[in-house]
């Protein structure tokens, strides 16, 4: 499904209560600060959360980055939004490099 990048909004551990999700702007994520030159944010949610992130990681992700090679971008919808299931590293890269709209697969609730 074909949809517009500014409906998107991306759950993101709140930094004042690690149990609580907040969901954002692509602008309002680290890593999209991390692709506009201010990397601090984005260092500082993967000391808190790291999971298998890593700044070498994302440099990688960024360098070699194929859109006709991309996985697929999973979203939830909700009413005229939609929040990532997966893929958010993906959707700040696309939204930096000025895409308007994606296409992302719907999953299922």
């Amino acid at each position: 499904m074909k949809i517009n990048i500014n409906d998107i909004r991306i759950p993101l551990i709140a930094e004042w209560e690690p149990t609580s999700i907040i969901c954002v702007k692509i602008e309002e994520m680290p890593h999209y600060k991390f692709l506009c030159g201010n990397e601090q944010p984005y260092v500082e949610y993967i000391t808190r959360f790291p999971q298998g992130r890593s700044i070498e990681g994302f440099r990688s992700l960024i360098q070699d980055f194929d859109y006709a090679k991309m996985g697929d971008i999973i979203c939830w919808e909700a009413g005229k939004t939609f929040l990532v299931y997966d893929g958010s590293h993906r959707i700040c890269i696309l939204f930096h490099k000025g895409f308007k709209e994606i296409d992302v697969v719907i999953k299922e609730k």
